[in-house]
């Protein structure tokens, strides 16, 4: 693709895969970091993994990825079947955060008053 551009002497790479990538993968490290960091470390996929109840917009953009136990739980089941599935097992799900930034300011208070980053529960 960059040689393409090149060729063409065209900006399709820099506007159509570098910039979204640049600005894209800090709100996707938050985002994964966010499902998984903290988690206790076990095969059982309604605590091995968190629920970040965000947005419906939000949720639309990432395919429902947010509810993300129930994406783990039942890997086949279709980005437009997880909320029924969601509602089916939020009762048992361990870790449900109301937020992106909720969960973020839990790490960095769980960080703060342990003085490094949470480690996972086992």
């Amino acid at each position: 693709l960059a040689i393409v551009s090149l060729a063409l002497e065209s900006w399709a790479v820099a506007v159509l895969w570098l910039v979204p990538r640049l600005v894209g993968e800090p709100i996707e490290r938050i985002v994964r970091m966010s499902e998984h960091v903290g988690c206790a470390r076990t095969e059982n996929m309604l605590v091995n993994t968190r629920t970040v109840l965000t947005w419906a917009p939000l949720r639309w953009l990432s395919w429902n990825m947010a509810l993300h136990t129930a994406h783990h739980a039942i890997p086949q089941v279709p980005f437009h079947a997880l909320p029924r599935l969601h509602r089916l097992i939020e009762p048992h799900i361990v870790d449900l955060r109301g937020g992106y930034l909720e969960t973020v300011r839990f790490h960095l208070e769980n960080a703060r008053s342990k003085g490094a980053a949470p480690a996972p529960a086992s």
